[in-house]
């Protein structure tokens, strides 16, 4: 399954990066990436409930929490508590994991999840 990231979601993580680089240094950064790069891949793994599940916000959507991929990082490479969760679509050929936009967990995750995948901000 291929991941696609919208350009709002890139530019999400961008940012993210930078913030994690700026306030811990570019190992945590590097760490942080690493976080997100193996949620991303227990999600294509298994896409289903362990994954946060469809929301009501639409059924179609799943949340990943960051701190969900803790167990399957070595030690050094692990993040204390990572605030973030993947916002994310199946595609309805279930060939791409789209990735709409990442919240903050104190977030409401209803807008970021309702944003558009393709059109003016595009993939």
């Amino acid at each position: 399954m291929e991941v696609r990231f919208t350009r709002f979601a890139a530019a999400q993580l961008r940012d993210v990066l930078a913030e994690s680089d700026a306030r811990h240094g570019p190992t945590a950064a590097e760490r942080y990436r690493d976080r997100v790069e193996t949620a991303l891949e227990a999600v294509v793994a298994d896409p289903g409930p362990a994954s946060g599940g469809p929301d009501a916000v639409a059924r179609d959507v799943l949340f990943h929490a960051l701190r969900l991929a803790r167990r399957r990082l070595p030690p050094e490479n692990r993040v204390r508590r990572p605030p973030h969760v993947l916002v994310l679509r199946i595609s309805g050929d279930g060939a791409a994991l789209k990735v709409p936009g990442l919240a903050h967990e104190r977030m409401l995750l209803g807008p970021v999840a309702k944003r558009p995948l393709d059109g003016a901000d595009g993939e």
